[in-house]
């Protein structure tokens, strides 16, 4: 519902030739410059009537982030996934409410299909005739092809989410990494130099 009508505001303004965009349209503050630019006065109300929409969907929404984060707390699980550094209060509830108990799932493998995080490898001719006409197995191994498409839409979005978080934090620690192995290798190569000679 709240999607819909913040879409619908965008579509009213963009078919009026207003530019619209990033979240502006959408601040308390910002309300009045936005109507301004609408001469209509029945555009102008429905306007305002989609900003009221708003504003009870933003205080709908804010209730149930507090249940959601209420009901979080109360599982042991949400202390040990809190302990990771990308993940915040929300996506914790979230994988909680989406995985329920990780007893679901059998291996770590079922567990990956299910956020979307599985390879698929697809293969075809797996069997040809040779010259003789014998019937023998291929040795091509099998293509991979992506990753599978059947999974939980949130436990991806999260999956993937964390992943942007994570690597702009990670990557100055891994060229330091490798920067100071590449040191510790050429310094130890020089060490067995001067002791062989």
């Amino acid at each position: 519902m709240r999607w819909a009508t913040t879409s619908a505001w965008i579509k009213r303004e963009t078919g009026r030739g207003i530019n619209c965009d990033g979240d502006e349209v959408y601040q308390k503050r910002k309300r009045v410059k936005w109507l301004a630019q609408l001469t209509e006065s029945g555009v102008r109300r429905r306007a305002e009537s989609l900003y009221q929409q708003l504003e009870s969907l933003d205080l709908i929404v804010a209730g149930a982030r507090k249940q959601l984060l209420a009901e979080s707390r109360k599982q042991k699980a949400t202390r040990l996934l809190r302990q990771m550094p990308t993940l915040g209060p929300i996506w914790t509830a979230l994988i909680i409410a989406a995985v329920d108990t990780p007893h679901r799932f059998r291996t770590k493998r079922q567990f990956w299909a299910y956020c979307g995080l599985a390879v698929v490898t697809r293969s075809s001719a797996d069997y040809w005739f040779d010259k003789k006409g014998e019937l023998r197995k291929s040795r091509k191994p099998a293509a991979t092809r992506g990753l599978n498409r059947n999974y939980n839409r949130r436990l991806k979005k999260i999956a993937v989410g964390a992943k942007s978080q994570i690597e702009p934090w990670l990557a100055p620690l891994m060229t330091n990494r490798m920067s100071s192995s590449y040191v510790f290798r050429n310094e130890s190569m020089q060490l067995r130099q001067t002791e062989n000679k």
